[in-house]
């Protein structure tokens, strides 16, 4: 699932099902280190819950680009 703002395509929060702190860790260390990329970070809403949330802020290009 993606959430994106409507008037700003350059945030964006993904929420990947069935994923933890393996895919978490990873999508944040690889696209910390693309110049195109602002802020990165991920959470584990709940420990009982499969879901992760990654939020994605870049300069200039659409976010849904950038993680592509």
């Amino acid at each position: 699932m993606i959430l994106q703002e409507q008037n700003d395509k350059r945030c964006g929060t993904y929420i990947f099902n069935n994923e933890d702190h393996t895919l978490g860790n990873l999508l944040r260390t690889v696209l910390s280190g693309h110049p195109e990329v602002d802020f990165v970070g991920y959470s584990i809403p709940h420990p009982s819950e499969s879901k992760m949330n990654l939020r994605l802020q870049t300069l200039t290009k659409d976010s849904n680009e950038v993680l592509n």
